[in-house]
């Protein structure tokens, strides 16, 4: 008569193969630029790059302003000098926000579209 061993694991009872030792994670590769922390990597698309300040708003979060692009996300603080690619541009001309029009009777007598996020544009 043979004997019926029971398995000692979880993993033996399923049939599941037996656990290999970690493997270490490769280390990423040297080759990385060591940037700021206010500055943004060279755009992987080939975009040309903007050097910007962002104006201090009222509306703008305390921790600073979300923008993100096809995937791409950059946190822009303001008061700080940032390079942004030409689409993070784009986002911050589309921000428009409408503002009422008042005449001298403080009445309204219209919207107008204002700019949401104002910047200014370093030329180099």
């Amino acid at each position: 008569m043979t004997e019926h061993k029971e398995p000692t694991s979880s993993e033996a009872a399923i049939g599941a193969p037996a656990p290999t030792p970690e493997q270490p994670k490769p280390r990423r590769s040297a080759n990385r630029r060591n940037t700021p922390k206010n500055e943004v990597a060279a755009a992987p698309n080939g975009e040309n790059m903007y050097e910007i300040t962002l104006h201090d708003s009222k509306e703008i979060p305390p921790n600073g302003q979300f923008v993100g692009v096809n995937g791409r996300q950059f946190l822009l603080k303001p008061g700080r000098r940032m390079k942004v690619p030409a689409s993070v541009l784009a986002v911050l001309d589309n921000a428009v926000q409408s503002v009422p029009e008042i005449n001298e009777k403080l009445q309204v007598v219209g919207m107008r579209a204002a700019p949401r996020l104002t910047y200014t544009l370093h030329r180099e």
